[in-house]
């Protein structure tokens, strides 16, 4: 999870790491509670949580995963090894794709 926008605390001004105080509980909720760790005060909260899936075929998922590798693959890199755990990431979901995919075209 990832908080976009600085948050502190409306009485000391002291900057809160909200991510760390976030359960799944409170986000449920979209207004809680929370207390600052500095000043010990509680404050109100509203929490707009927002999901978005992305839905694709495994075919069209096979043709990104191969347009990806053939960028990593280009990439002009000073760190080889960022490079090659890369590409072999891409490979290795290649090969998951694949068999996915002979899964799927077999209960045809």
């Amino acid at each position: 999870m990832e908080i976009l926008t600085a948050t502190c605390c409306p009485y000391c001004d002291s900057w809160l790491d909200i991510e760390s105080m976030l359960t799944t509980e409170k986000l449920k909720e979209m207004q809680f509670f929370l207390t600052c760790p500095e000043c010990n005060k509680t404050f109100s909260t509203f929490a707009k949580t927002v999901i978005k899936v992305n839905v694709s075929s495994i075919e069209e998922r096979i043709d990104a995963e191969k347009d990806s590798l053939v960028f990593w693959e280009k990439a002009k890199m000073r760190d080889k090894a960022f490079k090659n755990e890369r590409i072999e990431e891409r490979k290795e979901c290649i090969q998951k794709l694949e068999s996915i995919k002979e899964r799927n075209d077999s209960k045809e």
